[in-house]
């Protein structure tokens, strides 16, 4: 009976530390696939990439998240604003592309 309550209990822990997000494009609410997360805990970062349906998932305790997609601006989300939580969305802002001139002179 015991071992069956630590087990119990072993895993009730382990739901409740398990945490899963998804990154979506702010304004149009799309899914972005391959977006980078970086979880920073203690000191320690891990990394992690979201997959096609802009879903990721992660086990570890974490101070805090950063995620970023190319032609986004990155954000950062501390635990307090997701540790309650099992499920949670990150929508992150398109950032207009800077171009600057490009001249092509040709030589002989």
């Amino acid at each position: 009976m015991k071992r069956l309550l630590a087990f119990i209990f072993l895993i009730s822990l382990f739901l409740s530390a398990f945490s899963q997000g998804k990154v979506l494009d702010a304004a149009t609410g799309e899914p972005l696939s391959a977006a980078s997360i970086i979880l920073f805990s203690s000191g320690k970062k891990t990394g992690l990439v979201a997959n096609k349906e802009g879903v990721f998932s992660f086990t570890a305790s974490c101070d805090s998240i950063r995620v970023s997609s190319v032609g986004y601006r990155s954000k950062t989300i501390f635990s307090k604003e997701f540790s309650n939580k099992n499920y949670f969305e990150v929508k992150l802002d398109a950032v207009a592309p800077e171009l600057s001139e490009v001249v092509v002179k040709k030589t002989t």
